[in-house]
């Protein structure tokens, strides 16, 4: 962790922090709108329009998970490459362009604007930007012969699909403001969305969890074979999934669905084994990888049951996105949005345990709500049953209400010994 003297979206006080706590705090505001977005979308599902249901999806996927993943890339890309950031100021004025764009794509999403076009190219330049900015770092440990090269070939592949997804997305903005298409742009989305989900964020949380669960749970990684089993067994189901897709071929989707689902489980095999010898004390983190984990169970059960047809993929999805992925956000949100936090008005040598920081009653609150939440909005999902669906977004708002109470304890407590 570093600070600096630095003009641009520093942070505040002046100083470059190791996170940006502005991508911190859009992505927790994103974070909070999506249960909101999320009551309109379910009240408005039976209407025909997909409007408010595509806001939720990049309000979440784009707002939440992709702005804070750039936020905590910052300093994990060169931590855990031993590399050093190429134009990272310019990689971090990306962000907030970014931002901007995902912002303005939700409300032109919602509001069945024809600015989409410009929000949605404004949100794909920038992020373009920062893959850039990114990958040009790595270029120089990806050609090293140890972990650090392959940590860094790993990254590059993830960013390379998000890169990907992007351009994809732009192609899906075109045919929805009306620019003639060819006739396999019916295929895209959910080449999209594979490589969106499975591809960017599931194969991020696979790999940067690698490093990052050891301050949660002072636990080394387990053996290596299994982290190299699901980051090849994740890639071959994006390749099933996005040519079977694309070539109409329920086989190919099968075998990439298999595929996923063997390199998740082995996932969580080796999440299981390191929360057994898990040494730090504070469980309110490890609780929200456990629910993550077994929401990611979950999923794999509802997806393999959306590919036969037997339930609607919005169950999969939404199980997949705030189940699995929301969890361990959560799970990182208690740990490393507490300590930048406590880096941010108590110094950037500080070292309190985020345990010190936080309110144990908020936090356990938060868990118990967003648990109860995924659950029933899952089950309206189910029954296709939008009261019901609203009714678990509301209690899943709840949650972010009491889990932002107890950030802003957090802060209360920094400063207070600052």
């Amino acid at each position: 962790m570093r600070s600096q003297r630095t003009r641009g979206p520093a942070g505040i006080f002046g100083r470059r922090h190791w996170i940006p706590p502005g991508a911190f705090a859009f992505g927790q505001l994103a974070h909070g709108a999506s249960w909101l977005v999320a009551i309109i979308a379910a009240l408005t599902l039976l209407t025909g329009s997909d409007g408010w249901q595509l806001a939720w999806i990049h309000l979440v996927v784009l707002g939440w998970f992709t702005t804070i993943a750039f936020g905590i890339l910052l300093h994990a890309l060169p931590a855990f490459t031993d590399g050093v950031w190429k134009a990272e100021t310019l990689a971090r004025w990306s962000i907030l362009g970014f931002a901007a764009g995902v912002f303005g794509m939700v409300v032109a999403f919602a509001a069945a604007s024809p600015w989409l076009l410009y929000a949605g190219i404004l949100c794909a330049l920038f992020a373009g930007v920062y893959i850039l900015s990114a990958l040009i770092t790595l270029a120089k440990p990806m050609l090293l012969h140890s972990v650090e090269g392959a940590v860094a070939r790993a990254l590059a592949i993830t960013l390379g699909l998000l890169l990907a997804t992007v351009i994809l997305g732009v192609l899906l903005v075109l045919m929805r403001v009306g620019v003639p298409m060819p006739w396999w742009i019916v295929r895209v989305p959910f080449i999209h969305a594979t490589l969106g989900t499975v591809g960017w964020l599931c194969l991020l949380v696979f790999g940067v969890s690698l490093r990052t669960l050891r301050p949660i749970t002072g636990a080394a990684p387990g053996t290596p074979w299994m982290h190299i089993a699901t980051g090849t067994l994740t890639l071959l189901a994006i390749v099933g999934l996005a040519v079977g897709a694309a070539e109409a071929s329920v086989a190919l989707l099968w075998l990439g669905a298999g595929c996923f689902g063997a390199g998740a489980l082995l996932y969580v095999a080796d999440v299981v084994d390191r929360l057994r010898r898990a040494t730090v004390r504070h469980r309110l983190p490890q609780g929200f990888v456990i629910a993550s984990i077994l929401w990611l169970i979950v999923a794999l059960g509802l997806g393999g049951a959306a590919l036969a047809g037997d339930v609607p993929p919005s169950a999969y999805l939404f199980v997949l996105l705030i189940g699995w992925v929301g969890q361990m956000v959560n799970a990182h949100g208690h740990h490393i949005g507490v300590r930048l936090i406590a880096t941010i008005y108590r110094g950037e040598d500080d070292q309190t345990p985020p345990e010190r920081l936080l309110s144990p009653l908020a936090g356990w609150m938060s868990f118990v709500l967003f648990q109860v939440a995924i659950a029933v909005v899952a089950i309206g999902l189910l029954c296709a049953n939008a009261g019901l669906t609203a009714f678990g977004s509301a209690i899943g708002f709840l949650g972010w209400c009491a889990m932002s109470a107890n950030m802003l304890h957090a802060k209360g407590r920094a400063l207070q010994s600052a």
